[in-house]
Formats: C-alpha cells, sequence, structure tokens
C-alpha cells in the first residue's frame, strides 16, 4: 500500500487501486462514499489538556464484562478511560474510551462550542443481533438508573457489531435532538476520526457531510424511542448497517481494523452544534481477536 499525504488532507493509494472495479457503477459508489461520513485529516499534533476523568462519578458495573467473559475483560471497567495518541496499544488494558480532551478539539475546529449531550458507559464487540432483541436481552437493568435516559448505539460490520451505551448528561440538548423529526435524514451525521493514523479518506466534513439517513438510506439506518411508562429508565436506540455501503465494506478491514490504531466515533447534529454520542475505540490485539471471532 501506497500512500499520499498533504496539509488538510491525506489520500489512501495502492498500485493497484485496492483491486476495486472501475465499471461505471462502481465508481459511482466511490463518488458517494466521498461525500458521505466524515474521515478526518490526523496529521497534527498529539492530543493535548489532559483532564481527569471523575466527571463520570462513582463506580458503574460493567455491562460488557457480564456480556460475554471469554473475550471481554475480566476486570470491570466502572468508567470511561481517557487513551491518548501515544499510548502503548499493546499495553492497554481495555479498547474503548475517550479522548483526552474536552470539548473534543478536532470536532471543536469544526462545530466551535458545540455541547456534548450524553456520555459513554460501555462499549462492546459482538455478534451482530436486531438492535431490539439486544435491548431486551442484555442486563441494562444492572447499568442503567432509574429516571435516567440512554442511547444505545449500534454500529454493525457484517456479523460482527460495536454496541455502546450512553448516558443523558444534558436533557435540554438529547431532547432537542432526538424528538426533531426526521433526525436520521435530517440532523445526524457520522463522524469518524483515526486518530494516530498518517493517511484518510478525502471526505466532506462535519458540517457538510451528508446525513446518515441519506447516505445509508432508511433501509440500514434505524433510530426509535419507544417510552413505555413502565420503564424505569428510557432507552432511545440508532442502528447503522455500515457494510451496506460498498465502500465502506472495503475500507475499513484495510484501514480501520488494523493493529495500533486509535480512531474516534461520534454522532453529531450540526444543525444543533452538539454531538450525541462519541468514544474512543483502540485496535488493540484483543479487540481484533473479537472482530476475527466475530467475523
Amino acid at each position: 500500500m501506497g500512500t499520499l499525504v498533504s496539509k488538510g488532507v491525506c489520500c489512501i493509494t495502492r498500485d493497484d487501486d485496492m483491486d476495486l472495479p472501475t465499471g461505471a457503477e462502481d465508481q459511482g459508489k466511490k463518488e458517494r462514499f466521498k461525500s458521505c461520513i466524515c474521515v478526518q485529516d490526523v496529521n497534527s499534533a498529539p492530543d493535548a489538556d489532559m483532564l481527569p476523568s471523575s466527571r463520570f462519578g462513582g463506580a458503574r458495573k460493567c455491562l460488557s464484562a457480564m456480556v460475554d467473559a471469554r473475550f471481554l475483560d475480566a476486570r470491570a471497567q466502572v468508567e470511561p478511560k481517557r487513551l491518548g495518541t501515544l499510548d502503548d496499544i499493546g499495553s492497554l488494558d481495555t479498547w474503548w474510551g475517550i479522548g483526552t480532551s474536552t470539548p473534543d478539539r478536532r470536532l471543536e475546529a469544526a462545530m466551535p462550542g458545540h455541547i456534548l449531550a450524553t456520555e459513554v458507559v460501555d462499549v462492546m464487540c459482538m455478534k451482530t443481533d436486531d438492535i431490539a432483541n439486544l435491548r431486551k436481552t442484555l442486563p441494562l437493568d444492572d447499568v442503567c438508573d432509574n429516571g435516567e435516559k440512554y442511547l444505545m448505539w449500534q454500529l454493525k460490520f457484517g456479523s460482527m457489531c460495536f454496541v455502546s451505551l450512553h448516558h443523558c448528561t444534558n436533557d435540554e440538548v438529547y431532547e432537542q435532538i432526538i424528538n426533531a423529526d426526521r433526525i436520521l435524514q435530517d440532523s445526524l451525521k457520522w463522524v469518524v476520526t483515526p486518530i494516530n493514523l498518517k493517511v484518510s479518506v478525502p471526505t466532506k466534513g462535519p458540517i457538510d457531510a451528508e446525513t446518515i439517513g441519506r447516505f445509508f438510506g432508511t433501509q440500514h439506518a434505524h433510530f426509535s424511542n419507544p417510552r413505555n411508562p413502565d420503564d424505569d429508565y428510557e432507552v432511545a436506540m440508532i442502528s447503522i448497517d455500515v457494510f451496506s455501503v460498498w465502500s465502506l465494506r472495503v475500507m475499513f478491514p484495510f484501514v480501520i481494523f488494523k493493529h495500533g490504531l486509535i480512531v474516534d466515533i461520534h454522532l453529531v447534529s450540526s444543525r444543533d452544534n452538539a454531538v450525541l454520542s462519541s468514544y474512543r475505540a483502540a485496535m488493540t490485539p484483543e479487540l481484533i481477536q473479537r472482530i476475527k471471532h466475530f467475523q
């Protein structure tokens, strides 16, 4: 694989163009990919403004540790850890966490003064299932607090998926986002930021990127917010079938799911100048093993 790096934008190249077809239909798919989600340039300085993580409160039960002890950490992670750009991936005791600066300085450049509506509680790598089934089968009662609001976010990568749980910390902004009509079609965008990768795909930013609904289509992106008065807490759900888009199905195994990479994953609403949910994933040996196990 060859690389072409320039200030502000980087491109991924291979001598054989990654063995991608060159027909009109496939070329159209390539062009469509360039206008969707944001995979931002990371040819910049390491993260700064190290902050303590005490704002996340006291100990929580670890949802992921209760799901599959064979492939998840035996040590329960009680709060998101701050994963830095220069961290040794091989020595990390967890593969998910948050960035080292709040607000995220990369998003701040495009969305000055943006507000984070939730904080991440847990992230799981697991076998793909319908998100409604996961809502019923995951032991959320052991993690969620009565009277609180949560977002369950699923990213499907074929037979494997990432499922994250986020706790509402700014009720006004959270409600403004999820109660809007057609939030997937008109406001929410998926932003993927490789942190320690010297190359990235030339795409639009979080302001001018296409929304999730317009890019993935209504058949492959879903939102629901069932509010049952008998429930002790609320859980809204968003599911995105990432591999339903051909270009992403090709790119992720080559670029994202590679040992040593650290990547920020966000759901943003530029219309509301807010981040609905966010977390950082490190491609540790453990996570790569899980990904391969479920694929």
